[in-house]
């Protein structure tokens, strides 16, 4: 216990445990506490088929968050996916898709892109692929807003 009223946990060397200081840690949890959020590094692994972090998804019930970069690139392949599965032109699609990012980008009023602008712009006069798309996305669970 702390002066401030607070515990505090020290590692001590365990050598039947912990690594050893040369050597290189694995996987490892780092919890803060001002707001219990967690920043975990660790592998995943195959159970009855299945690949899955133990730690991360067992252990600690982590949920994840998609990076902008994942997000981006979702919203790319369901585009492309949408158009080619509905018989439409993806080049068309993608071109439109990049557009879009660059207007966002160089006018530098926003730093994310909406995926429903995004669908009214690659999927315009088409409500049946627009509305694919919209429910692709919500089911990837890709943010309305994603970061650019």
């Amino acid at each position: 216990m702390q002066d401030d009223g607070k515990v505090k946990n020290q590692i001590i060397n365990h050598y039947a445990i912990l690594p050893t200081t040369s050597q290189k840690i694995a996987e490892c949890a780092f919890i803060f506490e001002d707001d219990f959020s967690i920043k975990y590094l660790g592998k995943k692994r195959k159970i009855d088929g299945e690949t899955t972090d133990l730690i991360a998804d067992v252990l600690l019930e982590c949920i994840y968050d998609i990076s902008s970069r994942e997000s981006v690139n979702a919203v790319c392949k369901i585009a492309k996916k949408v158009t080619e599965e509905n018989g439409g032109d993806t080049i068309e699609t993608l071109s439109k898709m990049k557009e879009y990012i660059t207007e966002n980008i160089e006018e530098g009023e926003t730093e994310f892109i909406d995926t429903e602008q995004v669908a009214d712009k690659i999927f315009d006069g088409k409500p049946g692929m627009k509305s694919e798309f919209i429910e692709k996305i919500e089911k990837a669970n890709v943010p309305q807003k994603v970061e650019v």
